[in-house]
């Protein structure tokens, strides 16, 4: 099984375009599962959407412990995808987003000498005992856009309302497309059906990939 991630700012189209290639690769015949982070039926993703919206107070090193705790729990889930045959799983969001943040955030601390985030060594340590994903989809928007967008959950959250931790956040995911093969770029400041021309183009060459590995690991 395959994992593609989406990853980007918030409202940069990751619902749609997940929605998206999950019914282009089911036409293809593809067993295919999605999924998104956080996950917020399970209960540390509703402490996570209580924190987000302000109700529930916690400082950042301890939410990033509970997001990566929520993405824990949701290994078993993926590991049955896996013995099921599933050929692709979509995640609306994953590894890369947590990340993102913690870079964001530690950069922010060191400005305003303030310590205020998990460690990056520890995010990562724990991170190595997850699936991770074969390949990343990074939608690109800009933090203006992402802030002035209508997002699925209503009114913006903290994240989505500080432009400052936006510009950080953008700047990890672009540094990281520029240094990671597995990285694919979409511009997402089209209209959503560019935007999915775009993705449809971007599947093609993730599957180019697999079968270009497939070719190499016969030889």
């Amino acid at each position: 099984m395959k994992i593609i991630a989406l990853e980007g700012l918030d409202k940069s189209g990751k619902h749609s375009i997940s929605n998206y290639l999950f019914d282009s690769l089911c036409n293809q015949g593809f067993k295919v599962a999605l999924g998104e982070f956080h996950n917020y039926k399970s209960p540390t993703g509703k402490l996570i959407k209580e924190w987000l919206y302000g109700e529930f107070d916690a400082d950042q090193a301890t939410i990033e412990l509970v997001m990566l705790s929520n993405k824990m729990a949701e290994q078993r889930t993926i590991k049955d995808f896996e013995l099921e045959g599933f050929d692709f799983l979509i995640l609306d969001r994953y590894t890369g987003s947590q990340e993102a943040y913690v870079d964001a955030y530690t950069n922010l601390s060191a400005k305003n000498g303030t310590i205020d985030t998990v460690p990056k060594d520890i995010v990562k340590s724990v991170q190595k005992h997850f699936r991770m994903p074969d390949f990343t989809i990074y939608l690109a928007v800009s933090p203006e856009i992402s802030m002035n967008r209508k997002g699925k959950h209503g009114d913006n959250d903290r994240y989505e309302s500080d432009l400052e931790l936006l510009t950080e956040v953008q700047n990890f995911y672009e540094n990281r497309f520029a240094k990671d093969p597995s990285w694919y770029r979409i511009p997402a400041e089209e209209r959503l059906e560019t935007v999915e021309t775009f993705a449809s183009d971007v599947i093609c060459e993730i599957q180019r990939s697999m079968q270009k590995s497939n070719d190499e690991g016969v030889a």
